[in-house]
């Protein structure tokens, strides 16, 4: 193991809490933001469902 990567470690292990915090707010983020998408997604199939069944117009995009 290198020099460098004995420091990355040891830095590593220093600001674990740090680490661990951003660690989680990345993954706060990613967890928003599949599921915005899978809302969004969702909306847009029962959108179209509904149009179909009460025979509207297709909406302009």
């Amino acid at each position: 193991m290198s020099v460098l990567a004995r420091k990355l470690w040891r830095d590593l292990g220093r600001l674990r809490w740090q680490v661990l915090s951003i660690a989680f707010v990345v993954a706060a983020g990613v967890a928003i933001l599949v599921s915005a998408v899978g809302t969004f997604r969702s909306l847009e199939r029962a959108r179209a469902g509904f149009y179909a069944t009460a025979h509207f117009p297709r909406p302009r995009p």
